[in-house]
């Protein structure tokens, strides 16, 4: 059976990494009927600042499908954050030890890549990405990036191991 819900977020512009809309203001119950679920967050008192929210598609108690629309009513090609997805505006707030262990704990390794004297490590948490890179020479230097953009993507590409996310 399919049942639907909607959802409402604060929206925070971060400079730089887009719209942050992990913080969670209302969901509406889940019902048959998407006309009845659109009148239940309708009828919610929205805030004043910019917002987020979506129209879910559930089955089988799996949302299957999201779609997203802005404080203007108008469809977004994102997709809003899942319950307890790590943002990069957030992961950038941990120092950088609580970086580098989020990492290792929650991380993907996606792709490896050696150019010149640096070797580059792509990992993706939930959706976001975080690049590493090493000087060859001097395994004890790094730099981190990190980005929800697909940019970081491209010195990757032809490189990335799909198995590793498709599980």
């Amino acid at each position: 059976m399919t049942q639907f819900q909607t959802a409402l977020y604060n929206a925070i512009r971060v400079k730089k990494y887009g719209w942050d809309y992990s913080t969670l203001i209302f969901e509406s119950g889940i019902r048959e009927n998407p006309t009845e679920v659109m009148h239940e967050l309708n009828g919610f008192s929205f805030p004043d600042g910019p917002w987020m929210a979506t129209m879910r598609v559930i089955e089988n108690n799996e949302i299957i499908e999201e779609d997203l629309f802005d404080s203007s009513y108008n469809q977004c090609e994102d997709r809003p954050m899942r319950k307890n997805e790590l943002t990069v505006f957030q992961f950038n707030e941990f120092d950088e030890m609580e970086q580098i262990e989020t990492v290792w704990k929650k991380g993907v390794l996606l792709a490896e890549v050696k150019d010149g004297e640096y070797k580059y490590q792509l990992y993706q948490i939930d959706s976001s990405y975080v690049e590493f890179k090493k000087l060859l020479s001097d395994p004890g230097y790094g730099e981190m990036k990190t980005s929800h953009s697909i940019d970081l993507l491209d010195r990757y590409v032809g490189s990335i191991n799909i198995n590793s996310i498709m599980r």
